[in-house]
């Protein structure tokens, strides 16, 4: 009776029972496992939503992580945040786009600039917050992004504060977030 009634998806589904049994899901990537049954968990459609969703994490993420692989190869780098600091430091916002990370799919230069941001370069990242009020507060409205971002050098130099702090300061007081504890795990 069993077969009878699911006997359209029934290959399909041994083929799932075989990757679960054998530890297989999602290429064996206990990442994408965790995230896919975070996103089930949440009563997401599985097939509309959860799955184009993990693909989309395997990506913008794991895939990203090959390219630090890449970057910590033939250096003396012990980890991932190692590679992205390395990257990070010898990379150009104006060549973004050439950039091994500027070329992963769903990373553009607002993502580049922040990846390098969160890996201790001080730079900024032209977000439509940070762009509203620093046009806002300061007068300057940059005709591209990229001029933004040699804009904020200049504003970090003439006030004093680098530009990581500028853009933190401006996202907590935009957001109402106000003091610290919000990133606590």
């Amino acid at each position: 009776m069993f077969e009878e009634r699911f006997k359209d998806v029934l290959d399909s589904a041994k083929e799932g029972e075989l990757r679960c049994f054998n530890g297989k899901r999602w290429d064996a990537n206990a990442v994408l496992i965790v995230v896919d049954a975070s996103l089930d968990s949440i009563g997401l459609n599985y097939f509309k939503i959860v799955v184009p969703r993990v693909k989309r994490f395997y990506r913008d993420y794991v895939d990203t992580s090959r390219v630090l692989d890449k970057i910590r190869e033939g250096k003396d780098l012990d980890s991932d945040l190692d590679a992205l600091r390395y990257w990070a430091v010898r990379a150009n916002h104006r060549e973004w786009e050439k950039d091994e990370i500027g070329r992963i799919n769903g990373v553009g230069l607002i993502t580049f600039q922040y990846l390098r941001m969160q890996a201790g370069v001080d730079t900024s990242m032209p977000d439509k917050i940070i762009k509203r009020v620093v046009e806002r507060e300061w007068g300057i409205n940059a005709p591209d992004d990229l001029s933004f971002i040699e804009e904020m050098e200049r504003l970090s130099k003439e006030i004093g504060y680098s530009q990581i702090l500028i853009c933190w300061a401006i996202w907590l007081r935009e957001s109402d977030m106000g003091k610290g504890g919000w990133e606590a795990l």
